[in-house]
């Protein structure tokens, strides 16, 4: 198989995470971060807003990511799509390990 076939999958599962995480972000903007601010916690707000960058950056990268796969043909342009799919992937990596350590980071303690 190809490594061009991953390229509507990864689109499609990055769609979705991102449509989960905009669903859960209306409950951290009413919610979570007021919390935040009145516990003067800056640098977790500050982790979250750099999280939405690179999340915003990669959605922004998607459509080109889809060109240079899909319609270049394969012997062409190797180092943009090396170059597209690792930023693409290190921005996924970034907001996944944000969320983490801002989410464990607050819980523990947390009686439920």
């Amino acid at each position: 198989m190809q490594s061009g076939h991953y390229v509507n999958a990864v689109i499609a599962l990055f769609g979705a995470t991102f449509v989960m995480g905009g669903w859960i972000y209306s409950n951290y903007r009413t919610e979570v971060r007021p919390a935040l601010e009145a516990l003067r916690a800056l640098g977790p707000i500050g982790m979250f807003e750099i999280k939405e960058h690179f999340v915003a950056i990669a959605l922004g990268l998607l459509p080109t990511y889809w060109l240079i796969w899909k319609r270049v043909p394969a012997t062409e342009l190797r180092a943009t799509r090396v170059a597209l799919t690792v930023l693409i992937a290190l921005c996924a990596w970034i907001a996944f390990l944000v969320g983490h350590v801002l989410t464990v980071g607050f819980c523990e303690g947390v009686d439920a």
